[in-house]
């Protein structure tokens, strides 16, 4: 999570050692790089280090400032006299709890001595090192054996990884349209079963109609037959013929009726 930058907005420094007079106060400032110019003995370098004193609270004994602070779009205020220090966040007592320790105060500060070189062609490079927190990139790279290109190694494992990884959702994929066949299946299975026991029902109903047609004829030819008088038993015919293969029809039709019946009262 990147930290929320701390912005001097003003800052007027009415006494500090060297300065007990103080200085003409500071405004208008940017919000990133401020370039300070002045001739020697003017007190760049001690409003720097008064800077860094205010902030870590450190030899404010002999300061005596005021200072208007912005972090995150919030105000604070800052006051030192003589040692003693008040700091408020949007007018009301606060700490800055969220500035690093003092040891680290050190990245923070750049004297004027140390940008004087013999040989200043560094000059840039040292002031860069200095803006990053004094960092110096070119030895972490060698501690950290950095390289700017992937190594071969790790793209091929790479490589191998992305591959496995695709068979596994080709995997994933053949899974979920697999149990949708698997449900499809499954309804076809639930709507062959509801149509087999309709053609179950079909057939029982032809079953009984067939029953009660026969039925029906048997017991027409039972009337016509019972009603011939007994002369007429003499005379050759077919009608106990008729009659035994109706019985045998209904008798088959019943049975067969029987047979539908319980197969729909399994299937229940």
């Amino acid at each position: 999570m990147k930290k929320p930058a701390l912005i001097i907005k003003e800052l007027s420094i009415y006494k500090m050692p060297g300065f007990p007079n103080g200085m003409k106060s500071i405004s208008s400032l940017a919000n990133n790089i401020n370039v300070i110019v002045g001739p020697n003995a003017s007190g760049k370098s001690s409003t720097a280090r008064i800077i860094q004193d205010m902030i870590w609270k450190q030899n404010i004994e002999r300061i005596h400032l005021d200072s208007k602070l912005s972090i995150d779009n919030i105000m604070w205020n800052i006051n030192i006299n003589n040692g003693a220090y008040t700091s408020q966040r949007n007018g009301v007592d606060d700490t800055l709890s969220f500035i690093p320790a003092y040891d680290e105060s050190k990245r923070y500060f750049l004297a004027l001595h140390e940008l004087i070189r013999e040989d200043d062609k560094n000059l840039a490079a040292e002031i860069l090192q200095e803006s990053i927190g004094g960092y110096n990139l070119d030895e972490a790279y060698e501690t950290l054996n950095y390289r700017a290109t992937t190594p071969t190694l790790g793209l091929n494992e790479y490589k191998k990884f992305e591959a496995k990884r695709k068979q596994v959702d080709a995997i994933e994929a053949r899974q979920i349209e697999l149990q949708r066949e698997e449900k499809k299946l499954a309804d076809l299975h639930e709507r062959y079963e509801e149509a087999k026991a309709a053609s179950k029902y079909k057939e029982l109903y032809e079953l009984l109609v067939d029953f009660l047609k026969a039925e029906k004829e048997y017991d027409t030819l039972k009337i016509e037959a019972s009603s011939y008088p007994n002369e007429m038993s003499l005379l050759i015919g077919n009608e106990d013929d008729e009659l035994a293969r109706l019985e045998k029809r209904i008798e088959k039709s019943t049975q067969e009726i029987k047979t539908i019946c319980s197969e729909i009262e399994s299937k229940n």
